[in-house]
């Protein structure tokens, strides 16, 4: 639990509480309000904190399948939907460099996590000429050459938008990418789509 979050819901919120009872007159009312929202406020920190650490293990988990898929060297990162169109990662595996983590994609920018967003389908993405053909999946999808940065080593991605409550609203993208071309990555197994596929509609349901 974080600290702030344990300090506010343990120790601030209760002892106004207790201060509140042993007062009275407006110094009463006001403690009692303030150990109220102490204690709230600590509580709302707490289960952020607690659906934030679930989100993040996830994640972990899934490079962890997919490593044991034979997918040796795959990352993953959540970005999420900020504002002007904005896609800012807020949870990631492990190994990205400082550009990458401060690369902010936009939608509408054509690069593969924007056209997952858009289309809200699962986006297969690799260089010209290491591109695969349609893969036999029961879903809509897309595959199409990927955008790069400078000094990025990855050759193959995988985006999955990620949606809120009823599963009509995209709210970030679930990318997954390998150092693998994507013709000989298995980011293009129909196994792995299906999996990731399933993990945008559940990601933001954890707490």
């Amino acid at each position: 639990m974080n600290i702030i979050a344990r300090l506010i819901y343990v120790f601030v919120g209760p002892v106004a509480l207790t201060g509140a009872a042993l007062l009275s007159g407006t110094a009463r009312i006001w403690l009692f309000i303030a150990g109220g929202l102490a204690t709230f406020l600590g509580f709302s920190l707490a289960e952020l904190t607690l659906s934030q650490t679930a989100k993040q293990s996830i994640l972990d988990t899934a490079v962890d399948f997919l490593h044991a898929s034979g997918i040796k060297d795959v990352r993953a990162n959540f970005m999420s939907l900020q504002r002007h169109g904005v896609l800012k990662m807020k949870y990631l595996s492990t190994a990205y460099r400082d550009f990458e983590r401060n690369q902010n994609w936009r939608k509408g920018d054509g690069s593969c996590a924007s056209t997952a967003l858009e289309e809200r389908v699962p986006v297969l993405g690799g260089h010209q000429g290491e591109l695969v053909p349609r893969i036999n999946v029961d879903f809509s999808m897309r595959i199409m050459t990927m955008k790069i940065l400078d000094n990025e080593e990855i050759k193959s991605v995988l985006c999955v938008p990620v949606f809120h409550g009823d599963g009509h609203d995209a709210v970030g993208v679930i990318t997954f990418d390998d150092i693998l071309p994507l013709n000989q990555s298995q980011l293009a197994s129909p196994d792995i789509l299906r999996v990731a596929k399933d993990l945008g509609r559940t990601f933001l349901r954890a707490r």
